[in-house]
């Protein structure tokens, strides 16, 4: 709906109006604070700036059109405005009061109303003006505003706007609204625009809130700066212009927070209870071992399964994609990192020994990965390593380490085998290839800051990574004791069998590892076969 701006072409001059208000920043802020009354109110649907009047709104009211000049007074003095003020001419000269040169806008067709906006109050006698409209119906009220009518009339006798309206009439049409100094009319109007997304279901950055209002009072400020004569068109925001700018704003905003979305951030689920730790800073050594629990005197397999499987589209897609996916979209999340491992001949007992590694690392120690790896390597490709980023006061680590799965009842073959692989873990020309990987993958902007940004750097030394580098390794492995069915003391057998091995591992590793921390992690299993089988169908789904 195209509404002709209220604007005399016979008498339109550029002269005062855009030259004036230039600077008038307050004024700005204020038609912001109209436009955005365009998104929430049905029946306001024009904005102009510096037609009729400083600011004007047109309005659809019970099916009749309604004019409302607005005047923003932001004239310096520590007194309140008050009747004398108000009613006093320049020079003497008619017509130049402020309540002459407010009703005077009224001379286009249709009803009007009046609007002063200020930063200084007004006094007792103009605090009638300051009720809000739909307030005006009881009986003192109504007796103030008559009174001040009467007052005003006697000091500007026989004025009328141009369409006949009388300033008694001028006095019970007119608000004098009180908002705030600039800043709290800016911070009012930006936090509707933070409801706006609220409502919209997003929330929005601070910096980001700030950049679109300042988008806002441009719009506004263009508006004023357009000439009266040869643009009269484009001193208009109507209501299709504003909600296409919202479309427009909303959907690229919905973007930005998609893209700097800290996808590692959201709170994760727990399943295992600490079982048993052993902590030897003199060795750079610990333990950390695992329960996953009975449950009605049955081990928890399938619900473990079902538990590591929630963590696959963390260890399968990248961060740009898993900031795209809300929870709603959580089953076709699943379905696309399931194609994601057919494409890639995943082993599955392997990724099931990755996931829980990445599992135990993400909610009991607060880490963040430092690249999606399994998204990266090649098809065919079966030894991933697990890398992550946890976050620690005097400085952050890199923990760069290992999973495996094991049905062996050979203990002594299982750890020689880890220890090769830990021993390998620290060689040079890997840790260069892992850096590589890292500077080729990772997706900053989805993760928080981090001390380590100078060791992810291409030409950093390693050393420097070496320093802060820490090895966990993690072994699931059919367990005796859960073998055995529950008992009410399997969980300090658990513990026995969970010392002896670490023991047992630690005895084996290389003595390149000797600076380099080193965590080991065991979780007993019970049927590690069945586990894979059931992790896997839980993929499948």
């Amino acid at each position: 709906m195209n509404i002709q701006p209220l604007v005399d072409p016979y008498a339109a001059s550029d002269a005062g109006g855009v030259k004036a208000r230039q600077g008038f920043t307050f004024q700005d802020h204020i038609a912001a604070s109209f436009l955005l009354d365009l998104l929430s109110d049905p029946t306001l649907l024009q904005v102009e700036c510096e037609t009729a009047d400083d600011i004007a709104l047109r309005w659809r009211r019970s099916g009749a059109s309604l004019s409302e000049y607005v005047q923003v007074k932001i004239t310096d003095g520590d007194s309140n405005w008050n009747l004398t003020e108000i009613c006093a001419r320049t020079v003497k000269r008619v017509g130049t009061s402020l309540v002459e040169t407010s009703i005077g806008a009224d001379k286009f067709p249709g009803d009007a109303l009046f609007r002063f906006v200020s930063i200084r109050g007004v006094n007792h006698t103009l605090r009638p003006l300051t009720i809000p409209r739909d307030l005006r119906f009881e009986p003192h009220v109504v007796d103030a505003l008559s009174k001040l009518g009467t007052q005003v009339s006697n000091k500007l006798r026989h004025v009328t706007s141009p369409n006949g309206k009388t300033v008694p009439e001028w006095v019970q049409a007119c608000l004098w609204e009180l908002p705030g100094e600039k800043q709290a009319v800016q911070q009012k109007n930006i936090n509707r625009i933070h409801r706006l997304f609220e409502n919209e279901g997003e929330a929005m950055f601070a910096s980001a809130a700030e950049r679109i209002y300042e988008g806002l009072v441009t719009i506004a400020r263009n508006a004023g700066d357009e000439s009266m004569v040869d643009h009269p068109t484009k001193k208009v925001i109507s209501k299709q212009a504003m909600t296409d700018w919202w479309s427009a704003t909303l959907r690229e905003a919905r973007k930005l927070n998609r893209a700097f979305l800290k996808v590692y951030q959201v709170p994760t689920p727990n399943f295992f209870t600490p079982l048993h730790g052993v902590e030897e800073p003199a060795i750079r050594r610990s333990l950390a071992s695992y329960d996953a629990e009975f449950d009605g005197g049955e081990w928890r397999n399938a619900e473990l399964a079902r538990y590591l499987a929630l963590w696959i589209p963390e260890l399968i897609l990248p961060p740009r994609v898993l900031a795209q996916c809300s929870h709603l979209q959580a089953h076709d999340l699943v379905a696309r990192t399931s194609q994601a491992l057919k494409d890639k001949n995943i082993d599955y007992e392997d990724l099931l020994s990755q996931a829980m590694l990445h599992a135990i690392l993400r909610h009991h120690y607060s880490s963040e990965p430092t690249l999606c790896k399994l998204h990266s390597v090649s098809p065919g490709q079966s030894d991933y390593m697990n890398g992550h980023v946890v976050f620690d006061r005097d400085g952050d680590q890199l923990w760069l380490g290992h999973a495996r799965i094991t049905v062996s009842d050979n203990w002594d073959a299982v750890t020689t085998l880890l220890a090769s692989k830990l021993d390998a873990l620290v060689q040079r020309d890997f840790l260069r290839k892992e850096r590589d990987l890292i500077l080729q993958f990772r997706e900053p902007q989805h993760l928080r800051e981090t001390t380590l940004t100078k060791v992810f750097q291409e030409f950093a030394k390693l050393d420097d990574l070496i320093r802060i580098l820490n090895i966990p390794v993690l072994v699931a492995y059919d367990s005796s004791v859960l073998e055995a069915g529950f008992a009410v003391d399997y969980v300090d057998k658990l513990k026995t069998e969970v010392a002896d091995s670490y023991l047992e591992l630690k005895s084996k590793l290389s003595l390149r590892l000797t600076d380099i921390r080193v965590h080991v992690f065991l979780v007993p299993i019970y049927d590690s076969v069945q586990l894979a089988d059931n992790f896997k169908r839980s993929l499948e789904i």
